[in-house]
């Protein structure tokens, strides 16, 4: 790596095969790299060379780009229905199979699920769309398809042939660790494969989305696609949060597709600051106090957050809003390899619907501190069925473990714009609309909301980080479920 803004060249040379990530050289004016191996194979991903910054801007050129020709037509009602029930029967299955369950989805008509969509607009002013994306066959006999919803006019399906499996899920992959990576180099490396994604999956269904006729967009994703951080794909002057509030649903017949308010909801908040072999989360405790003095409810920290305390808690009262400040893996393999840290135990995902949330109903959980492991299959299948899992309406989890106090940023303002928000959706977006105009700022050891002009303290611990506008803190959260 060469400092930034220097020219130099940079060689590797090995006697045998040579790997790399992606190389990204930063700030290079000039120079090269050059990989040599004297015997064996060179296998490296993209070589990006960018200026200093990760602030997209204006005079940042955007890389040409795969752009795609789709195919677009109209469903007829017979069509609709053919493709909603193909759509919903494959996601069922595939849910069922991971939660070695068999799931009972209730079956929506095309008519119903518009339906939905309008009484949803009735009910709180937020128009949504739902949009399936099915992606290409690693055979390549399918292409990628993306079939969408609004509640006033007929479904469309659009098709194209133009990309393949392997290189939509090198692109997927790519996007999440640059945004990772990045947020260390203080640069943008995540853009081209943010902005080759949005050309993809939501340039194609602008036209019908229309400028400002949609408020909110609720994906329906096929396996390899669950773990995008959408709120992060760019169209080269915005990312996709800055228009729409986003959620994320397994299917649409997996889900509580009715509207819930949250006023007058009482919130059970517990958290862990310190393990004994995972990283302490230090800002946990000021978490917990913070968003229990902006909610009604109870908090408990540390020792007093066992399995039994948060079964019997729940038995004492109702409580709507079910908060986990903790570490939470979503892993490879079963559903009973991902967890939730309790302070003595780890609560396995399969395990999750044993703890009766479902009577009386949890409306929303978050999981303030998880991590999804890249590139697996069964890892996102944790992340997107949470929802199914535990048997709330709405979930919140991360897609990688956030900063401490990025987490602390995000989930203070989120439940302050929780308060006044019409759906759960929009006070997310709000929150990471927040962080990414630099509203949210660690400045003497405080973390500032320079809109409201709050500041909570925060620990010594955290006071090394400054600017939280970047991507890494904000775009890794996502609404799992009902998002309104």
């Amino acid at each position: 790596e060469a400092p930034n803004g220097t020219s130099g060249n940079v060689t590797l040379t090995a006697a045998g095969d040579i790997t790399t990530g992606d190389i990204v050289a930063e700030g290079l004016v000039s120079g090269d790299i050059d990989l040599f191996s004297l015997e064996g194979e060179i296998d490296t991903g993209d070589i990006f060379g960018y200026s200093d910054g990760f602030e997209p801007s204006s005079d940042t050129a955007r890389p040409t780009l795969n752009t795609l020709n789709f195919s677009r037509a109209t469903l007829s009602a017979n069509a609709a229905d053919a493709a909603v029930v193909e759509l919903e029967t494959e996601r069922t299955q595939a849910f069922s199979d991971y939660f070695d369950t068999d799931l009972q989805a209730q079956t929506l008509s095309p008519a119903e699920i518009q339906t939905v969509l309008g009484n949803v607009a009735q009910a709180t002013g937020t128009r949504s769309a739902i949009v399936y994306v099915n992606a290409p066959s690693v055979t390549g006999d399918t292409g990628l398809e993306i079939i969408l919803f609004t509640a006033d006019n007929n479904p469309i399906r659009l098709k194209t042939d133009s990309v393949t499996q392997p290189e939509l899920a090198q692109t997927v992959d790519r996007f999440r660790r640059t945004l990772v990576s990045s947020v260390r180099q203080g640069s943008s490396t995540y853009l081209p494969p943010a902005q080759q994604l949005y050309d993809w999956l939501i340039a194609p269904i602008e036209a019908e989305l229309g400028e400002g006729k949609i408020d909110n967009l609720l994906f329906s994703m096929d396996a390899g696609l669950r773990a995008v951080p959408l709120a992060a794909l760019h169209d080269g002057e915005q990312f996709l949060i800055e228009k729409y509030s986003l959620g994320t649903v397994p299917a649409i017949g997996l889900m509580r597709t009715d509207y819930k308010s949250l006023e007058n909801a009482q919130m059970l908040a517990m958290g862990v600051s310190e393990f004994e072999q995972m990283s302490p989360l230090p800002a946990v405790p000021a978490e917990i106090k913070t968003i229990t003095e902006l909610w009604d409810g109870a908090g408990f920290l540390n020792e007093e957050f066992t399995r039994q305390n948060l079964i019997s808690q729940r038995q004492q009262t109702p409580y709507e809003i079910l908060h986990l400040a903790t570490h939470a893996e979503f892993k490879a393999g079963t559903a009973e390899e991902s967890f939730i840290q309790l302070w003595d135990d780890r609560l396995r995902l399969s395990e999750v619907d044993d703890l009766g949330w479902k009577n009386p109903a949890v409306e929303l959980l978050v999981l303030s501190a998880c991590q999804t492991a890249v590139g697996s299959l069964e890892a996102e299948m944790g992340f997107a069925g949470l929802s199914i899992a535990s048997g709330v309406r709405t979930s919140v989890a991360s897609l990688w473990s956030v900063d401490d106090a990025g987490t602390l940023a995000l989930m203070t303002n989120f439940y302050g714009q929780l308060q006044s928000a019409e759906v759960k959706s929009e006070a997310l977006r709000q929150a990471q609309l927040a962080m990414l105009r630099g509203d949210m700022q660690i400045e003497q050891g405080q973390l500032r909301n320079m809109s409201t002009a709050s500041q909570i303290p925060l620990p010594s611990a955290l006071e090394g980080v400054s600017n939280l506008s970047h991507p890494f803190y904000w775009a890794g959260f996502a609404m799992v479920g009902n998002p309104w």
